[in-house]
């Protein structure tokens, strides 16, 4: 392996090693938002269940 070819192969792994970390900060962000707004409605655990399987289904 070249050195253009090695250093292209570190920043394709920086970037994906960011790119997965953007990933798993915005998954952490939707879970405290439901949590949230799970409070605000005052949702039980069942009724949480609930709209957690239907979110599920949609997909």
């Amino acid at each position: 392996m070249t050195g253009p070819q090695r250093h292209h192969n570190s920043i394709e792994t920086m970037l994906d090693l960011h790119r997965r970390l953007l990933e798993m900060q915005v998954e952490q962000a939707d879970r405290e938002i439901d949590a949230l707004v799970y409070d605000l409605y005052a949702l039980t655990p069942a009724e949480c269940a609930v709209v957690e399987a239907a979110v599920v289904a949609k997909r």
